[in-house]
């Protein structure tokens, strides 16, 4: 790989427990072992505002919102923790790719779609916030069923907001659904039961099949 080649960006969704961290990581020590630079990250980021985000989640911090004020909070937070994630120029998505890192992140702009829109106006509300923000390359989607899910929830030690809510997880399946059947880019989906080795060689094998295809540049997703 010459140093002016361009990274690719893939991002991987689904409900909580779904296995996306599980998949991102295993893409990434992949394509390291191919000698690709590879950058592994996720939303909420290690930035600021994302730090923020995490001390919500974690109950350190409490908010007294209403059901439709929550989630516009916590989606204007994520829009302007992406903002950073993506843009910032020391350290940013796109600065790595410039360099000929592939970026390889867990959850993106679907997830706040899937999680903090219930309703019409709310949706428009999160596409407004995360209108500027480039399209992945690449979008993986591991669709887990909601019973699948809280098992392995069970097996956790600790649990964030959302998978204490089986309604909220029930709307996040149906709103990821939604989403990513009219995302336009190259997607892989599926089903998220399935063995975590097949699954990894399904990734790898998408990775590759379009690498030969890779745009010079990140195209943005306009509002719809």
């Amino acid at each position: 790989m010459t140093d002016s080649e361009r990274g690719i960006f893939v991002v991987f969704e689904g409900i909580d427990c779904s296995g996306t961290s599980t998949q991102a990581q295993i893409l990434t020590s992949n394509l390291r072992a191919e000698g690709r630079r590879v950058l592994l990250t996720s939303e909420p980021s290690n930035g600021p505002v994302g730090q923020l985000i995490r001390l919500y989640f974690s109950g350190r911090l409490a908010s007294a919102f209403t059901r439709s004020a929550q989630d516009k909070f916590f989606g204007s937070l994520f829009a302007a923790d992406r903002l950073d994630h993506i843009y910032n120029p020391l350290d940013g998505v796109l600065k790595q790719l410039t360099c000929g890192v592939d970026v390889v992140c867990t959850r993106y702009k679907y997830s706040s779609l899937a999680y903090n829109a219930e309703t019409d106006e709310e949706r428009n509300f999160i596409l407004a916030a995360n209108y500027e923000l480039p399209a992945p390359d690449l979008l993986v989607y591991l669709k887990c069923p909601v019973e699948v899910a809280f098992q392995r929830m069970r097996e956790r030690v600790t649990k964030e907001t959302y998978e204490k809510d089986r309604s909220k997880l029930e709307r996040a399946l149906v709103n990821f659904d939604r989403e990513i059947a009219q995302f336009t880019g190259p997607r892989l989906i599926m089903d998220a039961s399935r063995p975590s080795n097949s699954l990894a060689a399904e990734v790898l094998a998408f990775i590759h099949g379009h690498r030969r295809n890779q745009p010079s540049s990140i195209a943005c997703e306009g509002r719809e």
